[in-house]
């Protein structure tokens, strides 16, 4: 569990483009447990060459670890309550792990816009009274081409990608909560996409703690 009072580290390391099963735990935990979402960012470039940005938000939460499960368990009503500031335009679950997304994600009021739309394989590590830890990877969309088809537009697809969520009870009865989020840069420069999404992490952040709370 995070201790109260360390700082986080503000890079993040390599970790593997697979969504392996410790993953997340080769990502250094920011270990500071506050009210506020504190974000750690960094970029990696894979023995592929995508560069990926990345960005990691941790917080404590009011709310107990099991009335989290069911929020997570659903990823599909998300664009229903997602605020505008976020940029989710649908997301559509195609089978039990896997989803279809779309994104339209501004900021500096719209001077800096990221409209994506990616298939990612969600799959749970770990769900039990000690911890909620899952893990999404993009993949190639072509699979799901037929189901997707209805949505689809002109947006870029993004097909290097992945993160996750990772929670552990507090002894107040809260819940820490991080998540962490890696995304190809395309044709922006990781540093400007790391920062953009230290941004908006922190408002999806609160919009789940204030769903979770409903």
């Amino acid at each position: 569990m995070p201790a109260e009072g360390y700082a986080p580290p503000m890079l993040l390391v390599a970790v593997a483009w697979a969504c392996d099963d410790d993953v997340l735990a080769r990502i250094p935990p920011p270990a500071v447990v506050t009210a506020a979402p504190i974000v750690g960012q960094g970029a990696l470039t894979g023995a592929d060459g995508v560069k990926l940005a990345g960005a990691r938000v941790t917080f404590r939460s009011a709310h107990p670890l099991a009335a989290w499960a069911p929020v997570l368990d659903r990823p599909e009503d998300q664009d229903t309550w997602h605020p505008a500031s976020i940029g989710t335009r649908r997301i559509e679950r195609l089978d039990a792990e896997t989803i279809f997304q779309q994104l339209d994600i501004r900021v500096l009021w719209g001077a800096i816009r990221v409209r994506r739309q990616v298939v990612v394989v969600v799959r749970w590590l770990e769900r039990s009274d000690r911890a909620l830890r899952n893990c999404w990877t993009a993949v190639d969309p072509a699979p799901f081409a037929a189901r997707i088809a209805p949505w689809v537009d002109d947006a870029p697809f993004q097909r290097h990608g992945q993160g996750g969520w990772d929670l552990h009870p507090l002894p107040d009865g809260g819940t820490f909560v991080s998540y962490t989020l890696w995304a190809d840069t395309g044709a922006m420069p990781a540093p400007v996409q790391s920062w953009a999404m230290s941004r908006t992490l922190p408002d999806l952040m609160a919009a789940f703690e204030a769903y979770v709370g409903r």
